[in-house]
């Protein structure tokens, strides 16, 4: 990793300590961290001047070595070196240097809806790609690494328990801690897609980019099925009617314990937010802020926003609006076990002449603190 990639890191870490020390009015400790991220920063300017400069340098000493070697490649890309390599062809050292490795899925070259579009006319060497939203849920979880299909572990019970008075020489009063267990269970999602033999075949000699793009199918459909299952459980809370966008300050200063409303956002859909990005105060100011963390994002009461498609973050009648207020990382697990697994076989269908790509995860979702989130609807007021 790079020295500046590591300090951004450091800077975003102090960041959060900052939140919580300001929560916690350590107005002192506070101010020394607001020092330090100052240094950081200073830091982090240094070393992108020095990285861009050793970047510089790089170039410069390998452009007479990259000119030979681009003269060698006639035109050879990673592409077409994938397709040599998956048909067994052999491949040159200077081949091998310009390989970009991706994941190799499915068609059929006698179907053009199956890839049959992909075989060499006069055409364009980019796959074109329907644009969507790929936001990630799980990036919002808690996420603990597990090496069984299933087990359990300890969680505190919930309680209001209080030191007692008492007299001198009196007893004290006896008061018993108490623990749950937590079960999670650990599934399996996969997907299984073959390429036929003959395509390959003739895409060996092609520039076409299907290498890429099978690996971001892959990606893509990972990222929906995680969303699905965290969605999932995210629909377990009862939804609470509010009247208006103020009611979601109500939720963060009372409803919410002060500990989960100190680290809350706010995970909402399009129609949602589009309702709070048209906001404005008395002087026609937009409610909504520029996250200062987190670039791209804005933020309401100082509580970053999280907007996931219509289709995956859904009121209980599809017409309200909705907004998920608190702590996710708080409310719910993710359980991953061995991540993805990517493999490819021209064996497994020998009766068919394919070869066969595979994607699995294994991951379980499950509910830890329920009061860590707030589910709220509102019906969307009138155009």
């Amino acid at each position: 990793m790079l020295l500046s990639e590591q300090i951004k890191q450091k800077i975003n870490d102090k960041y959060k300590e900052l939140k919580n020390l300001k929560a916690e009015n350590k107005i002192d400790e506070a101010m020394v961290v607001v020092d330090e991220i100052d240094n950081l920063k200073k830091e982090l300017a240094i070393a992108l001047v020095e990285e861009e400069r050793e970047k510089e340098l790089a170039e410069n000493a390998s452009n007479k070595t990259q000119k030979d070697i681009s003269e060698k490649m006639n035109n050879t890309n990673p592409n077409r070196v994938f397709n040599k390599l998956i048909t067994g062809q052999n491949v040159s050292d200077e081949e091998m240097k310009v390989y970009n490795s991706s994941s190799p899925t499915g068609q059929l070259g006698s179907d053009n809806a199956r890839g049959g579009f992909l075989l060499p006319k006069e055409q364009e060497e980019e796959i074109y790609e329907f644009r969507r939203n790929l936001n990630s849920l799980k990036n919002l979880c808690r996420i603990k690494k597990v090496n069984t299909r299933s087990g359990t572990y300890n969680v505190e019970v919930a309680d209001t328990l209080k030191l007692l008075p008492f007299e001198e020489l009196d007893s004290i009063t006896e008061k018993n801690l108490t623990f749950a267990q937590k079960t999670w269970t650990v599934k399996d999602y996969g997907i299984l897609h073959k390429i036929s033999n003959t395509l390959l075949d003739d895409l060996k000699n092609t520039d076409v980019k299907i290498t890429d793009f099978i690996g971001r199918k892959f990606a893509k459909a990972a990222v929906r099925t995680e969303n699905e299952a965290i969605a999932t459980e995210l629909k377990k809370l009862s939804p609470t009617t509010i009247k208006s966008h103020l009611d979601i300050k109500t939720a963060l200063n009372v409803t919410l314990d002060p500990s989960i409303a100190s680290n809350a956002k706010i995970i909402t859909n399009q129609s949602s937010f589009n309702y709070l990005d048209r906001l404005v105060d008395t002087n026609g100011q937009p409610l909504l802020s520029d996250s200062l963390t987190e670039a791209g994002k804005k933020t309401y009461a100082g509580k970053t926003i999280e907007v996931f498609s219509d289709t995956e973050i859904a009121s209980s009648d599809n017409q309200k609006l909705i907004f998920y207020v608190g702590d996710i990382e708080e409310y719910v697990t993710f359980y991953e076990r061995q991540g993805l697994l990517a493999g490819i076989s021209s064996d497994a269908g020998f009766t068919i002449n394919a070869t066969w790509t595979r994607l699995i995860e294994r991951f379980g979702v499950d509910v830890v603190d329920d009061k860590a989130v707030v589910c709220l609807e509102m019906a969307a007021p009138k155009a």
